[in-house]
């Protein structure tokens, strides 16, 4: 240290883990550790200059020049050339025990070299590190790795403990999934259990996702409502649903890392009762893959992203960007022919973006533009009776396998007999609710309502009406034609729409209410027979 100054500078380091087992323990409390701190401070004749206070902060998981309060003091030892801090206010950190300071090898290391190259102390108060000897030195390298041990140690026996819990379908503590709630069982441990009020806003998300509705309409209905939120604050329309929504705790099932937990028989063990039945799962689950957007899709949101076709081939269509002298041009091309990973299945030109994108909203604002847009609401229904067939059958098996069993068998099927029992009551008491569905109109038109909207937006607006494009490029020889609202030839869920020019062939597939709308005629009838156009240039 520099002999310019009567007193070493001190720099008090505090950290406690939110992972501790126990937070309140007073050996490890702040308080506890600032006391040590200055006790052994005052003993060495160290002037204590500033505190670096880090809570709920894991030592494993968070090097010292990373962490909020300390990440100030030090430079950052991650860099080829540590730069930053206030390393030149201190000479030394101090702290209680070495686990306070540092969990890793490799983390202690670096500071020590560190500190070494600049003249500075570690001391730990409880006196196994202190490097202003060499012996100091040396123990603090072999205390830090019985530091890293103890919290391989520790993590292991948290984790077993946590496996052994669902192994036996109970709560093994931490962040529960939404709409339930762990509750203390008389028989001893904790369960998950239906929350009174989030468990009923969850089913009406599934069902409202099961029957269509875009999460953001979903969103913002529930914040019209006031409905809280997961979190306590931010808006619905902001939340990402779908993790709630892949969630295997809705029907019941323990899991660990996002799959199910199975017993030695590979049975998959239930956690709690389900929330929904197996067939709104597997509804759901194909709901949720059919809206949900490629991880590795390229930046920004192409508007027929899951709607638009080749119209040679039926592959979805792809958005690629092109920059010519400073210019951005887009295009949207088959994916069969644009597919760098396997062979090429189509041989469809692609089409310049605008140009497409142009012709869809022409058409589109054709036909519906001046609708007004109309929006479902759905009153939710109950219907039990899958459950209790599941849990009739369940039941039965037991009392199969319990007939005539040795006692000890009996003894431990009991609970469960004693549990299907109740649950097939309750089942058999729940009347059927049948669900309902009515129409309220938005107040606003599909042309106001894509107007208004960006890409994003208008990808909804599609999505959410039911609308699928087919498109391709044709050869110079086509003429220009328009087909407007017809019914699709052996199809009675949607009518087309044709529409070719500057070389471009765009269909346009509209459920059959939305075209029954549009034309005020039930059947849909030929609206406006082929007629050549002039090919624009």
């Amino acid at each position: 240290m520099s002999g310019k100054r009567t007193k070493a500078r001190g720099l008090g380091v505090i950290r406690l883990s939110k992972h501790s087992n126990r937070p309140d323990d007073p050996s490890t409390s702040p308080e506890r550790q600032k006391h040590h701190i200055l006790d052994a401070a005052d003993k060495r004749g160290i002037e204590i200059v500033g505190w670096a206070e880090d809570l709920n902060v894991s030592a494993r998981k968070i090097a010292p020049w990373k962490r909020p309060q300390l990440g100030l003091w030090l430079p950052n030892l991650a860099q080829e050339t540590p730069t930053g801090g206030r390393s030149d206010e201190f000479d030394c950190l101090i702290f209680w025990k070495i686990d306070r300071i540092a969990r890793s090898v490799g983390d202690f290391a670096q500071l020590i070299k560190w500190a070494g190259e600049n003249d500075k102390n570690l001391i730990a108060t409880d006196g196994t590190v202190d490097l202003s000897t060499n012996y100091g030195k040396a123990m603090a390298q072999i205390v830090a790795v019985f530091a890293e041990l103890e919290a391989d140690i520790i993590k292991e026996r948290v984790n077993d403990g946590r496996q052994a819990l669902r192994d036996e379908g109970r709560w093994g503590g931490g962040r529960y999934p939404y709409g339930f709630i762990p509750r203390q069982q008389d028989s001893g441990g904790w369960k998950l259990e239906h929350h009174p009020e989030n468990a009923e806003v969850l089913r009406e998300i599934v069902r409202r996702v099961i029957a269509g509705e875009s999460m953001n309409a979903i969103g913002r209905r529930f914040d019209v409502r006031g409905v809280p939120t997961p979190s306590g604050g931010k808006l619905w329309e902001q939340m990402h649903l779908t993790p709630i929504l892949r969630h295997r705790a809705l029907i019941g099932e323990s899991t660990y890392n996002g799959e199910p937990v199975r017993d030695d028989l590979g049975r998959i063990i239930q956690a709690c009762d389900p929330l929904i039945t197996r067939t709104e799962w597997d509804s759901l689950q194909k709901r949720l893959d059919a809206v949900s957007i490629p991880k590795n899709r390229q930046p920004g949101v192409s508007m027929l992203l899951r709607i638009g076709f080749c119209g040679r081939c039926g592959f979805p269509l792809w958005l690629r960007r092109k920059t010519i002298k400073g210019v951005e041009y887009r295009y949207s091309g088959c994916s069969g022919a644009w597919c760098a990973t396997q062979k090429r299945t189509c041989d469809a030109l692609g089409i310049r973006a605008d140009f497409l994108e142009g012709m869809i909203e022409e058409m589109l604002m054709s036909a519906i533009g001046d609708l007004e847009m109309i929006e479902q609401i759905d009153t939710m229904g109950e219907d039990r009776r899958e459950e209790l067939a599941e849990k009739s059958a369940k039941l039965a098996d037991l009392l199969v396998a319990s007939a005539g069993a040795p006692e000890s068998v009996k003894i431990r099927l009991a609970p469960d007999i004693e549990a299907l029992t109740v649950r097939v009551t309750e089942l058999e008491s729940q009347p059927v609710i049948e669900p309902v569905r009515t129409q309220v109109g938005t107040g606003q038109t599909y042309r106001q309502l894509w107007e208004s909207s960006d890409d994003k937006e208008r990808r909804r607006l599609l999505v959410e009406s039911g609308i699928r494009v087919e498109a391709t490029k044709l050869d110079g020889t086509n003429q220009g034609m328009s087909v407007a609202l017809i019914e699709r030839p052996g199809r009675e869920d949607d009518a087309i729409m044709i529409k070719q020019e500057r070389g471009i062939s765009v269909t346009l597939f509209i459920p059959h209410n939305l075209a029954q709308r549009a034309t005020g005629n039930p059947a849909v009838k030929l609206l406006w027979r082929r007629s050549p156009l002039p090919v624009a240039v």
